[in-house]
């Protein structure tokens, strides 16, 4: 008995039995220059940020010998919020 999800559903209906499996991985979407448009605030213009910092969410850095995530750039990419990745 198989367990039912898409890649053994796609390997039953291709009458796998001797092919090679391949593994599955999973991928995260980002968007392009990480911006979020906002509603317009008292008055100011909406913030859109335009520029793609050097440091993404989701990148992993090496800080003090520890590999971490970067979880956001804040004050125009000058700071990062670093995860520890477990």
């Amino acid at each position: 008995m198989v367990k039912k999800s898409h890649i053994n559903d796609v390997f039953a209906i291709a009458d796998g039995n001797v092919q090679e499996r391949n593994r599955s991985y999973e991928l995260t979407q980002t968007r392009r220059n990480n911006r979020s448009l906002q509603t317009n605030r008292k008055g100011f213009k909406p913030s859109i940020r335009r520029k793609r910092y050097r440091l993404q969410p989701n990148d992993l850095v090496e800080h003090k010998r520890l590999f971490c995530k970067v979880k956001g750039a804040y004050n125009y990419g000058k700071y990062v919020i670093l995860v520890d990745k477990t």
